[in-house]
């Protein structure tokens, strides 16, 4: 099993993302959250190889959102960084100053 850690600026995305989708439509927050997490479990496989897309970051699709998370997996160290989850429309060079 592989360490997840959140940077505080991901989870943040994740909380304020949660909170608009909560105002577009009942419930609809939780299950954002319940895709972000299950993209997430998804990459305690070994056996899931993604290439490196921005820098050193890979990304995984958020499940029926316009939302991609991006992250860093140390297969030594046994962790995951999760270091943003952004909008599909975001400019990704938000990035670079958090990994």
């Amino acid at each position: 099993m592989y360490e997840v850690i959140f940077l505080t600026a991901a989870i943040h995305e994740i909380e304020q993302t949660a909170i608009w989708y909560s105002e577009q439509q009942y419930d609809l927050g939780e299950k954002f959250k319940k895709n972000v997490l299950a993209a997430i479990d998804k990459l305690q496989s070994d056996k899931l190889i993604l290439g490196s897309v921005y820098k050193d970051l890979s990304r995984v699709f958020v499940k029926g959102f316009p939302y991609t998370i991006f992250f860093r997996k140390d297969i030594v160290r046994k962790q995951i960084i999760i270091g943003g989850v952004l909008h599909s429309k975001q400019n990704r060079t938000i990035l670079d100053k958090r990994i």
